[in-house]
Order: structure tokens, then C-alpha cells, then sequence
């Protein structure tokens, strides 16, 4: 979908592809709501813990002498070297430890929430390259990457607050390995974690429905809002709120949604949308809206799409409203710093 922003004021929110509802930690303060038929994914991973170089060397008809096989075995230990060097990038020597700050917190709640997995967030140690742009990983320009065992990530300074890229790295933590799956950064994960580049070469694109394939009202999906809330800690002046939006297509067919305007003579149509009051719905205090250039899009069979919306609320009570297209979901309130 081609779509655009509207905001009622400056904020920071993000917002793009598809995913789907998952579990939360135990402490994650939250509400959902579901107004139709949803269908749920589990998720399990298998693979390395970490990227691994295996070689194996072997000449079966040769006789080594205990100077050759001396060489031979310090070669081999220098090429074995040499992989790991290549395959388990270290720390730059310019890096810095960063203390994670407050918002972290609430970005690792919700890539637990929509991955399904849980994990230690204090156990991740964090380093930021002063004046980066990019890192230099593998021969290659990246936005940041993540060191198992133990687990560190490593940003560049201009993006150690790019909440997408961030969780994209947070993401690779939960899940423990290298790569990126279709199902973990796509289908589960689309809209909360970046998925562009390599990640998106991986992970691939959505699908599209035929031309004959059914028609869906926005009340027929199944609309899922969780409304994250900062915890006590996490709040100085004003803490980081989340609201994550859901979307499921109940059929096991892929199918179009159809959307309708807003108003009559608009030439764009609303998606995804929050509103948030102070505590009190003839007050707004943030708007969000995203727009789409068509008419209608497609969801595979089952399928879920992810939209997300964060911003920094000051001290006291919010109304949230979330809602795709014309199908809301009952106002919930939350509470930051009290």
C-alpha cells in the first residue's frame, strides 16, 4: 500500500508492513481487545546459537614429517582464525558502553509481545560507535548487530534511538541466531522490527490475492489493539507508551480488504489510526492516522499485519483509542508515573 503520515503534533512513531499478536512478559502492564475472529501463530526455532565456521581438512594418501605437520597445523589454526574473525565480528575498538536507556525497556516488552518469546533484557550488554552512521560488519555497511553468547549490540550513534532497528537487533537476541526468518521478522514481527536489504531479501515480500479472491469489510477482520504502558521505573518526567494495532484475516483464503474514506471528498483512505486524550475524550493529545493511495489491499490466508504507534507522554492518565479504517475498539486508559 502507498500510504502517508498525519499527526496532530510532532511525535515519533513508526509504523509499516505486518506481524502478528503475540505473548507478553509477566510484568508488561497491557489491554486487548479483540472485536472478531483472530487466529493465532505459535512460533519455534531451531538453528545455531551463534554464526559457526566448520572446516574440515584431510589428505588421505600423504605422509607428513613432524616439521611439515607442524606447519601444516599452525596453517590451519591461522585459517581457523581467520573464520572466526570473519564470522564473529568482536567490539570496535571505538565502541563505548551504553546503559540502556528507559525506552529499551518498553521496545524489549514489545518484541516479546509480537515474537512470542521471552528473555532476559538485563542480561544484553549495549555499545554505541560515537559519530557512526553505519557499522563495518562482514565487509559490509549495516544500520547495527548483535554478538551471542553473551549477548551484546552493537549501534552506531545516529541510530541508538531508531526504535525499528533497535528491536530488529532485539529480535535476533530472543530468537538466538543469525538470519532472518520469513515467519519471526516478516509474519510475526513485520511493522514492530526493520525488515529492509538483506533482511528483506530473506524474509520476502507479501503476497498478493487474485482478482477473484473474496472481499472483506474492516469489520470482518479480526482488530486487536494492546496498549503498552511504562512501567513506575521507566518514568522520569514522561515515559514511552506503545500502542500495537492487529489485523487477521479469519479465512484460510487470501483475500482483499476494501477500505472506505473518511470523508466524502477525500482522495486518500485511512488504515491504521490511535487517538490519545487526556483522559478525556474533548482532549486529544496525540493523533496518528496512516494512509493508503488504494482502495484495498490483500491478506494471504491468515494472515496479520502489524501497525505501531509510540510516543513519550507526560506524568498522568490517557484515554487510547485504537481502530483500523472505520472499526474501532473500546477506549482504554492508562497511566504514566502514577
Amino acid at each position: 500500500m502507498g500510504m502517508s503520515n498525519e499527526t496532530a503534533r510532532p511525535q515519533r512513531w513508526f509504523s509499516a508492513g505486518a506481524g502478528r499478536d503475540g505473548g507478553l512478559a509477566p510484568e508488561v502492564e497491557f489491554w486487548s481487545t479483540d472485536t472478531g475472529g483472530r487466529k493465532d501463530l505459535s512460533i519455534s526455532w531451531r538453528g545455531p546459537s551463534h554464526p559457526q565456521s566448520h572446516m574440515n581438512a584431510r589428505r588421505p594418501n600423504a605422509q607428513l614429517r613432524p616439521k611439515g605437520m607442524a606447519l601444516f597445523i599452525s596453517g590451519l589454526l591461522s585459517l581457523a582464525l581467520a573464520c572466526e574473525a570473519t564470522t564473529a565480528p568482536g567490539i570496535p575498538a571505538t565502541a563505548v558502553p551504553l546503559a540502556a536507556p528507559a525506552r529499551f525497556a518498553l521496545w524489549w516488552r514489545l518484541t516479546q509481545a509480537c515474537s512470542g518469546i521471552t528473555g532476559d533484557f538485563a542480561s544484553v550488554s549495549w555499545y554505541v560507535v560515537p559519530d557512526a552512521g553505519t557499522l563495518s560488519y562482514q565487509g559490509k555497511q549495516v544500520n547495527a548487530y548483535w554478538i551471542g553468547n553473551p549477548d551484546r549490540i552493537v549501534l552506531p550513534d545516529l541510530l541508538r534511538d531508531s526504535g525499528p532497528i533497535v528491536r530488529h537487533e532485539m529480535l535476533h537476541v530472543l530468537l538466538h541466531r543469525n538470519g532472518h526468518p520469513r515467519d519471526a521478522f516478516l509474519a510475526a514481527c513485520g511493522g514492530v522490527v526493520a525488515c529492509d536489504g538483506e533482511c528483506a531479501l530473506e524474509a520476502g515480500a507479501y503476497g498478493s490475492a487474485s482478482a477473484s479472491a473474496p472481499v472483506l469489510q474492516p469489520r470482518d477482520l479480526g482488530t486487536r489493539v494492546d496498549v503498552f504502558a511504562p512501567l513506575p521505573a521507566e518514568v522520569v518526567d514522561s515515559g514511552a507508551a506503545a500502542v500495537l494495532i492487529t489485523i487477521t484475516n479469519p479465512r484460510a483464503e487470501p483475500v482483499w480488504v476494501q477500505l472506505t474514506r473518511r470523508e466524502s471528498g477525500d482522495l486518500q483512505f485511512p488504515t491504521f489510526g490511535v487517538v490519545a486524550d487526556y483522559d478525556d475524550p474533548a482532549r486529544i493529545a496525540a493523533l496518528a492516522i496512516e494512509w493508503s493511495q488504494a482502495d484495498r489491499f490483500s491478506l494471504g490466508a491468515g494472515e496479520s499485519r502489524h501497525w505501531l504507534w509510540e510516543d513519550a507522554l507526560p506524568r498522568g492518565r490517557f484515554g487510547i483509542v485504537g481502530y483500523f479504517n472505520g472499526d474501532s475498539v473500546p477506549r482504554r486508559v492508562i497511566s504514566v508515573g502514577q
